[in-house]
Formats: C-alpha cells, sequence, structure tokens
C-alpha cells in the first residue's frame, strides 16, 4: 500500500481519523439543518417529515458517513488502490470467493432462524416512478458500498497513525471495528452495535487477506438489511 502524502493537514492521517469519527455526528445534523431550509428552519416539522417519509434518510446517511472521506481523498488526490479499489486478477477473485463464503454463511444463517435469507420490514414508501428508482439505487449506494468505504477508509488512515498496516489483525482494523461499533449505539441498541462490529471485523478481514474492497462492498449491500429495506422501493 502506497504511503499517504504528509504534506498540509488534509493528507494528516490523524486530522483525517478524528475529523471523519466526529464528521460522523456533525454530518447528520447537518442533513436535517439542510432538509429544514424547506421548511422555513423549522427543525421539528424538518424532523417529522423525514419520519414520515423515510427515504430521506438516506442524505443523514449520506452527510455523516460517506462525504468527509470522498471528499478528502478527492482533493487529496489519494490512489485509490490504498483504499482496495484495483482489478488485479488474483486479489479480485480472492476477495470475491471469500466474500461469496461469508454471504452463503450469512443467508443460510438467516434462513434457519427466519426462514428467509434476509429479515427486514415491509415498507410502502409511496413514491412514484422515477423517484422511486432514483432513491433506491441512491440508497443501495449509500448504505451499502459507500459504508464499506468509510469503514476501510478509517481502517486505512488508522494503520498509518500507528504505523502497521502489514498485519491482518492490526491495531487499526481492532480499533476502526470497535469504535464502528459503538457509533451505532447512537442511532440502534447495543446489541445491534456489537452484531454490526462482528459483521465489519469479518469484513475488515476480508479486505485485509485480499487488499481487495469489491468484495466487502458487494458482501455488505447484499447482507445490510438496511439496504434491503430501502431496495424494496424498487418494486412499489
Amino acid at each position: 500500500m502506497s504511503e499517504i502524502n504528509d504534506v498540509g493537514l488534509l493528507y494528516q492521517p490523524k486530522f483525517r481519523v478524528i475529523s471523519t469519527w466526529l464528521w460522523f455526528i456533525i454530518g447528520g445534523v447537518l442533513a436535517i439543518f439542510i432538509i429544514s431550509i424547506f421548511y422555513g428552519f423549522n427543525f421539528g416539522l424538518a424532523f417529522n417529515e423525514i419520519q414520515n417519509n423515510r427515504y430521506l434518510y438516506v442524505y443523514i446517511e449520506l452527510f455523516s458517513v460517506g462525504l468527509l472521506p470522498v471528499i478528502y481523498v478527492i482533493v487529496c488526490k489519494d490512489p485509490l488502490s490504498n483504499y482496495g479499489f484495483n482489478l488485479k486478477k488474483r486479489e479480485s477473485l480472492l476477495s470475491f470467493l471469500l466474500s461469496l463464503v461469508y454471504i452463503g454463511i450469512s443467508y443460510t444463517i438467516g434462513l434457519i432462524k427466519n426462514g428467509k435469507v434476509m429479515n427486514f420490514e415491509i415498507y410502502d414508501f409511496q413514491l412514484d416512478f422515477p423517484l422511486n428508482l432514483f432513491y433506491g439505487i441512491f440508497g443501495i449506494i449509500v448504505w451499502g458500498p459507500l459504508e464499506v468505504f468509510l469503514f476501510i477508509y478509517l481502517v486505512v488512515n488508522t494503520e498509518q497513525i500507528l504505523k502497521q498496516d502489514d498485519w491482518k489483525i492490526s491495531k487499526g482494523l481492532i480499533i476502526t471495528t470497535i469504535l464502528f461499533g459503538l457509533s451505532h449505539v447512537l442511532t440502534t441498541n447495543w446489541w445491534n452495535a456489537i452484531y454490526t462490529g462482528i459483521l465489519f471485523f469479518i469484513i475488515g478481514l476480508i479486505y485485509k487477506f485480499s487488499n481487495n474492497i469489491i468484495g466487502p462492498m458487494i458482501t455488505w449491500t447484499l447482507i445490510n438489511g438496511q439496504v434491503w429495506f430501502i431496495a424494496q422501493m424498487l418494486f412499489q
């Protein structure tokens, strides 16, 4: 993996990691603020609108999860290969195969436990074409690949801080997994935080063993209940 340039504040891994975690909270608040503009800066009305039109949560997820890392990568022109974006045949195949095994195990557990591969709420979004298509695809990308990119981005930069990026089970992976899991306490509960942490630790291991992010992105997209929840509007 290439070293991240250390010239300028935006290139500093420590600044990137700290600001990204802070933005995880600030970004969501900012998204609600922007939405409230359309309702005369009435935050209560804006929040009720989001709750009544649950597809609007995609903007909160976008701002809090993926926006800042993507901006850093674009502005600083980071090599995408730093984060596992490569088309090397061996690494891509290994990433895909490991992910396929993970997906298969996850679906099998779902079938045994719930009688279906995924358990998600059936919900009528009441959106007509083409908005259902837009928000469906938008939501799949944000809750799937973009969320994995955030995680891998934090792992890579945390490892840069600790000068430890060669170990498969690195301190950067462990620290990021713990913090990422705990962050879900803010939006869900302790059980989901622990569950999400375990899932992303495995996703992180797939990335570390294959040096490829494509498999983990496919995996999380296919086993994330929120993705299935938002994707159902494509067929309504």
